[in-house]
């Protein structure tokens, strides 16, 4: 196979460590807690592969289990980690790894200081997404929160600065900044796939060109056609930003703001299927790869937040925006739970996802070939939650689903109008100490 190498230019501040421990950790001693869960979910979807593997058919690779350890030395300083296994369909395996690990010095109220591998503050619940107990859908809306990023998105490498400012007659100002790096897993970065894909798509003729000139035939004998990105890598060496969270003087209302600039960086092959055709010979087909080194700057996320909790009632919504090479992304939700009792609680959710933003219609998509519902993703979502003691609790949702700009490659095809409308059950238990 013959490759060549060319190059393209393309937390809440107040939430402490024992918060995502849930409220029932197990104190060891005076300055020693842990906490940890066990889950077991299961999704079902109508003609689509949706968040992992298999779900047309049923699939209960939805398992999670964690264990938390925190320590409070002294008063100012602590220090805790979560230990988490995760099976996710393909995204993940069960193998045990660290999912976050920090210390946490607070100087006084306005200013502290966190250094390790950071729960990232970005949007109101990436920071707690895990802990089952503070919600009552199965699935955080994936508009915004989407699952096949949450291993990168869970937590930073590096420090951060947070506090809590009390603006006298304003409420309270909660606040932390960040610098690190992200860890990226196997599966890659879900919104970058698709500018990939359409760059190999456009160097088919760079392909076509460094064919010829090493067979030493003219360029108009050969004709090379897109096949795959192979061998992907992805790192994101930097992230810059932070989130801020005002409290304002009405009981239960929360405002937030969060927002990252950083860079992706991604190495791999674009694979051709390369035909050469001079008219005299018998056509020749040969594959060819093209060596790429991207640089993808991420500039344009942003995430604006809106909650207010009272009564047994609490209503959510949040917007965000992520620009990722020549697109930007938008996806909203708004939610509305309510509390029964204390073991009854039920919620809906309404969100919208548009992989880019400028093509809400789909009117690109139809150009290029595609199926106008290929550009939006609308979600409608009912939950229901049972706890059933202290310790343990149940849940069961129901999505109906118009568009499929989020379904998984190898699911159905999406390909005719009747995908567009789809379904998704998904159930999910939760043990928790």
């Amino acid at each position: 196979m013959m490759t060549q190498r060319i190059t393209m230019s393309v937390s809440l501040a107040g939430v402490a460590l024992l918060m995502s421990l849930g409220a029932h950790a197990v104190e060891l001693s005076e300055t020693l807690y842990a906490g940890g869960f066990v889950s077991q979910g299961y999704l079902n979807t109508a003609d689509h592969n949706y968040l992992t593997s298999n779900t047309r058919e049923g699939s209960g690779k939805f398992n999670e289990v964690a264990l938390q350890v925190s320590a409070q030395p002294t008063d100012n300083l602590r220090v805790g980690m979560q230990f988490m296994g995760r099976d996710f369909g393909a995204r993940n395996n069960p193998d045990v790894s660290v999912d976050w690990a920090y210390g946490d010095y607070r100087w006084r109220d306005q200013l502290g200081l966190r250094a390790g591998k950071i729960k990232l503050p970005w949007g109101l619940y990436n920071q707690a997404r895990d802990v089952d107990m503070l919600r009552v859908p199965v699935l955080l809306p994936q508009a915004v929160y989407q699952e096949g990023d949450r291993d990168m998105l869970i937590a930073f490498e590096g420090l951060s600065v947070y506090g809590s400012i009390d603006i006298s007659g304003w409420g309270e100002l909660d606040y932390e900044a960040c610098y690190g790096s992200l860890g990226v897993p196997e599966a890659g970065i879900a919104p970058t796939n698709a500018e990939f894909q359409r760059n190999g798509v456009l160097s088919e003729r760079l392909a076509a060109e460094a064919v010829a000139d090493q067979l030493g035939v003219p360029v108009e004998d050969v004709s090379a056609s897109f096949a795959d990105v192979d061998d992907l890598e992805l790192s994101v060496p930097w992230i810059v930003g932070g989130q801020i969270i005002w409290s304002p003087p009405v009981a239960g209302l929360r405002l937030g703001y969060s927002g990252y600039a950083g860079d992706v960086e991604a190495y791999g092959e674009f694979r051709y299927d390369v035909l050469v055709d001079d008219g005299d010979a018998i056509p020749s087909y040969l594959p060819y790869s093209l060596a790429f080194d991207q640089d993808l700057d991420f500039t344009e996320t942003h995430t604006y937040s809106l909650e207010y909790v009272r009564s047994g009632w609490t209503l959510a919504s949040e917007l965000s925006t992520t620009g990722m090479g020549s697109e930007t992304s938008l996806g909203w939700y708004v939610s509305n739970e309510y509390r029964f009792c204390s073991r009854w609680s039920v919620a809906g959710v309404f969100s919208e996802f548009f992989p880019d933003k400028d093509d809400r219609d789909g009117i690109e998509q139809v150009a290029a070939g595609e199926l106008d519902h290929h550009a939006w993703q609308r979600d409608y979502c009912i939950s229901l939650r049972a706890d059933i003691n202290e310790h343990w609790l149940v849940k069961l949702e129901f999505h109906a689903m118009d568009g499929s700009a989020m379904v998984l490659e190898g699911g159905a095809d999406a390909s005719t109008d009747e995908d567009r409308y789809w379904r998704m059950l998904a159930a999910k238990t939760t043990f928790h100490f």
